[in-house]
């Protein structure tokens, strides 16, 4: 069991039975994308930041990212 698996654990033990929202980001890493991807990965970690600050969303959100492209 790696150490995020221990951490999943222990995280669906203290929310059993409180609401949960998944939360899929679709990520668009195409060419046409070139000239955005910095800031696409500084909004994707200030998104993961904000959850993990936030005492109610760290417990309850679910966040995947998708990535797509050429």
């Amino acid at each position: 069991m790696t150490v995020f698996d221990e951490r999943l654990e222990r995280r669906a033990i203290q929310n059993a039975g409180e609401t949960h929202l998944a939360c899929v980001a679709a990520v668009d890493i195409s060419g046409s994308m070139s000239g955005s991807i910095r800031e696409l990965n500084e909004g994707l970690k200030l998104l993961v930041k904000s959850i993990q600050e936030d005492e109610v969303a760290s417990g309850r959100v679910e966040l995947s990212i998708v990535t797509f492209g050429d």
